[in-house]
């Protein structure tokens, strides 16, 4: 069983790629993972954004419920007071009919 130097080469030159193939392998795997961790922080950091964002608009909406509630309070208080007007109103209009009509 006699190898030839063109089989000896072929068999050199394969396990080469392979070694080759092996470390390209490993350093586009490397590569892949800084990568991969780059998108990840970046996507971790627009996630931080927009809770910032939603917090911010949680707290705004706050402050407008507060805001309505103090105006449905001023609007029940000021309904209050023109449905009291209103029954003055009616009493003096009321004495003053009665006055005319004692006056004549």
């Amino acid at each position: 069983m006699k190898i030839d130097l063109s089989t000896t080469i072929s068999i050199l030159a394969i396990c080469i790629s392979f070694a080759f193939g092996y470390a390209t392998f490993k350093r586009n795997r490397s590569t892949d993972d800084k990568t991969d961790a780059s998108e990840m922080t970046t996507v971790i950091v627009k996630l931080e954004n927009i809770d910032i964002g939603v917090r911010e608009i949680k707290s705004d909406m706050r402050a407008i419920q507060n805001d309505v509630k103090a105006q449905n309070d001023a609007i029940i208080r000021l309904e209050e007071s023109l449905k009291s007007a209103w029954k003055r109103i009616t009493f003096l209009e009321s004495r003053r009919t009665l006055n005319n009509e004692e006056d004549t």
